[in-house]
């Protein structure tokens, strides 16, 4: 008896973890929510996502000494990528397009980029995001990600 309850209790409390997590997850789909959420929540939020869609190796690297990138995932096709999360009540300027290029170009090179908002990147941020081939999402793209009602679109 002691034998099956050494197994059965771990198999259990993994199933009432992962239902916690999908519960979670779930709860998460809409903006107002997202609003909500702390900058790490915001980056496994994203990460879940992107399991998803499919993508594989999705690595969460975010907090202090992440080097400039939030996650790492390879896509469906196969390509690397490193996404870069900003839960931002206030615009994404230049500046932190400017940090995301420079791990792209060093600790992360080979990488296609995505820099994934709740808001919006001011006009000068946009420009150099769009001038360094990133690929964007912001608030409007990520409600319908959210819903799965529009793909991530991973051309650049």
């Amino acid at each position: 008896m002691a034998a099956v309850a050494a197994v059965a209790f771990p198999l259990i409390r993994a199933r009432r973890v992962a239902q916690r997590q999908r519960q979670w997850f779930a709860d998460h789909l809409e903006l107002a929510r997202v609003d909500e959420l702390s900058g790490s929540d915001f980056e496994t939020l994203t990460a879940e996502l992107l399991r998803r869609d499919g993508f594989r190796h999705v690595r969460e690297l975010g907090r202090a000494g992440d080097m400039g990138v939030d996650i790492t995932a390879v896509g469906p096709d196969g390509r690397r990528f490193a996404f870069q999360c900003k839960r931002y009540a206030r615009t994404v300027g230049s500046p932190e397009v400017r940090n995301f290029l420079g791990a792209l170009a060093h600790t992360f090179a080979g990488h296609t980029g995505v820099l994934v908002t709740s808001g919006r990147l001011t006009r000068h941020a946009m420009a150099e995001a769009s001038a360094a081939k990133l690929i964007l999402v912001e608030r409007d793209q990520l409600a319908g990600w959210l819903r799965g009602e529009v793909p991530l679109e991973l051309r650049h």
